[in-house]
C-alpha cells in the first residue's frame, strides 16, 4: 500500500467516525412529525446550520469541526430523518457524481453550492453526470488583471470559477501590490470553489523567479542553485516547508516547481544563466526536486514538476521565440522527471514549449511539447508511466502566441493529452476568454468523440488531484 493509498485510507475513516455522530445526533434531535416530512417532501436538501439553542453535544461539536474544516457528508435521501424546522435548508439538490440513484450532499455551512460540488472521497467520478462546460473550465488556469478583490476583474474572476467556468488561477507579479490585496484576492477565489477547490497558483520557486517579495512583505528564499549547492536535501526540504507554509497563509494552495531541468548548458539564458536548476547531475536534481515536493506537500500544496522533457539544453528562451532543441538535448534530462514520477513525487508535470524533433507530430509545422501528442501520450504517459495531471506552460508565451492562433493552439494540447492549460491572458487580455474557450471547445468536443473522451480523462485526473487539496484545506 502505498502512501497517498495509506492517507486516503486514514482520511475516509476518519470521515466515517464523524458521519456516524453526526447521523447519531441527528436522530436524537429529530421529532417523529419532522421526520415523516422526508417522505412527502425530497426535494428539499437539509443543510446543517447548527443554533446557539443547540445544547453543547457531541453532535454540535462534530458540526463545528465539519464546519471548520468545510466538509461535506455524502448520504441517501430519506436515510437520515428530516431536521428539526429551526435548521436552514437548501432548495437546491446537488446529485453526487459517480453514485447509482439520487443522492444528496449535507453541508457543514449554509453557503452557496457550486456546480463542481462532488464528493471528495470518490475517486473516479462519473463523467456522465457533469455538464460538459464544467469539465472543459476545470481544465483552464486563468491569469487576470487587478490586484486587489474590489477591483472589477477578479470579482468576475469569483463568479467564473463559481459558475465552474474555470478551474484555477495564476498570479503574475501585476497581481500583487500587497499582502493585503493578494489575501483578499485568494480568500475570495477560495470562496467561490465551493468544496471543488480551485488551483489558487503562484511561480515562487526562489531567486530570481518570486512572485511575492519584500516589498510585499512575503520574505523570499534563495534560488535552486544556492540551495543545491549550499545545504543538504534535508535543509531545503525545511526551506521549502517554511515557504509552502507561508504560502498557504496568503491563500495559495499552488506553486510551479521543482525545476527539474539539469545544466545541460551553462549559458543557458533561462535556466543556467537564472540559477533555476538544481545541478547538471541529474541525481543532485532529482534529489532536491523531492525535498521541493515533500516540503510543499508536508502544508498541503501541489507542485508541478518543470519543464518537461528538459529545458536545461535550450540556446533560447521559450518566453520570448521558438526553442528547438532537437541538437542539444540528451536522455539524460529525462531522469529527474522519471525518478520523481516512480516515487510518486509528480503531482503536475509541466510540459515546455521545446521542440524536439524525435517526439514531434509528422507535420511540416514544428510542433513544440506542450502540444505534442507522441511527447504527452507517447513519452511521458505511455514511456515513464505517468498519468497524473499535465499542465502547459503559460500559452501566451512568445513560442506558442507568434506561431499559433489561440483556438489552434488550445484544441492541439487537449488532443496531445494535456490536462491542465496555463492561459495567463496578459498578450490581449480578455476578461471573457474563458466563456469563449468553453464554447469552442465544447463545440469542437461534440463533433469529434476523441476529442470529448481526452475532455472526459482530463477531468477526472483534476478532480482527483483536487480531491488532495479539498482534504488538506
Amino acid at each position: 500500500m502505498t502512501l497517498v493509498e495509506k492517507s486516503d485510507l486514514k482520511a475516509q475513516c476518519v470521515f466515517w467516525i464523524c458521519a456516524f455522530f453526526v447521523l447519531l445526533s441527528a436522530v436524537v434531535w429529530t421529532s417523529p412529525a419532522a421526520a415523516q416530512g422526508l417522505a412527502t417532501s425530497q426535494s428539499v436538501l437539509p443543510v446543517l446550520a447548527p443554533t446557539p439553542r443547540f445544547s453543547p453535544t457531541v453532535g454540535t461539536k462534530v458540526f463545528r469541526i465539519l464546519q471548520e474544516r468545510q466538509a461535506i457528508l455524502p448520504v441517501r435521501l430519506g436515510a437520515i430523518p428530516r431536521f428539526r424546522p429551526n435548521l436552514k435548508t437548501q432548495t437546491e439538490l446537488v446529485q453526487n457524481t459517480g453514485s447509482v440513484g439520487a443522492t444528496a450532499v449535507v453541508l457543514a455551512t449554509p453557503r452557496k453550492i457550486s456546480p463542481t460540488l462532488i464528493n471528495p472521497f470518490k475517486r473516479t467520478p462519473d463523467v456522465k453526470s457533469v455538464s460538459l462546460d464544467i469539465m472543459i473550465g476545470q481544465m483552464l488556469m486563468m491569469g487576470f488583471q487587478g490586484d486587489d478583490a474590489g477591483d472589477s476583474w477578479p470579482k468576475l474572476l469569483a463568479k467564473q470559477i463559481e459558475k465552474g467556468q474555470i478551474g484555477g488561477v495564476l498570479f503574475l507579479r501585476h497581481n500583487v501590490a500587497s499582502a493585503s490585496g493578494v489575501k483578499g484576492m485568494t480568500r475570495m477565489f477560495q470562496n467561490a470553489g465551493g468544496y471543488l477547490p480551485p488551483f489558487i497558483s503562484v511561480d515562487q520557486e526562489g531567486g530570481q523567479v518570486e512572485r511575492l517579495g519584500r516589498k510585499v512583505g512575503f520574505r523570499e528564499i534563495p534560488s535552486a542553485r544556492h540551495i543545491a549547492l549550499k545545504t543538504d536535501a534535508s535543509t531545503a526540504r525545511k526551506t521549502y516547508a517554511d515557504l509552502a507554509r507561508r504560502l498557504k497563509a496568503w491563500g495559495f494552495n499552488t506553486n510551479y516547481g521543482p525545476v527539474a531541468d539539469i545544466i545541460a548548458n551553462p549559458s543557458n539564458p533561462i535556466i543556467a544563466k537564472k540559477s533555476r536548476a538544481f545541478s547538471s547531475k541529474s541525481d543532485i536534481a532529482s534529489k532536491f526536486g523531492l525535498a521541493f515536493v515533500e516540503g510543499h506537500r508536508s502544508a498541503g500544496l501541489v507542485t508541478a514538476v518543470k519543464h518537461f522533457p528538459g529545458h536545461g539544453s535550450s540556446r533560447r528562451d521559450s518566453h520570448l521565440g521558438f526553442t528547438d532543441i532537437s541538437k542539444t538535448w540528451k536522455a539524460e534530462e529525462l531522469k529527474p522527471f522519471r525518478t520523481l514520477i516512480q516515487k510518486g513525487a509528480a503531482d503536475m508535470v509541466m510540459d515546455g514549449h521545446l521542440y524536439l524533433r524525435d517526439y514531434a507530430p509528422r507535420e511540416r509545422k514544428a510542433i513544440p511539447a506542450s502540444l505534442s501528442k507522441p511527447l504527452v501520450d507517447g513519452l511521458l504517459r505511455r514511456q515513464l508511466g505517468y498519468q497524473g495531471v499535465v499542465i502547459t506552460d503559460d500559452l501566451d508565451m512568445g513560442a506558442i502566441r507568434k506561431h499559433f492562433t489561440q483556438n489552434e493552439t488550445i484544441l492541439r494540447a487537449i488532443r496531445a493529452g494535456v490536462d491542465v492549460l496555463i492561459l495567463s491572458n496578459s498578450a490581449k487580455p480578455d476578461r471573457n476568454l474563458p466563456g469563449k474557450v468553453i464554447a469552442m471547445v465544447k463545440a469542437e468536443a461534440q463533433r469529434d468523440p476523441a476529442l470529448r473522451r481526452n475532455i472526459e480523462a482530463s477531468y477526472r485526473r483534476i478532480v482527483q488531484l483536487k480531491h488532495r487539496l479539498a482534504r488538506n484545506s
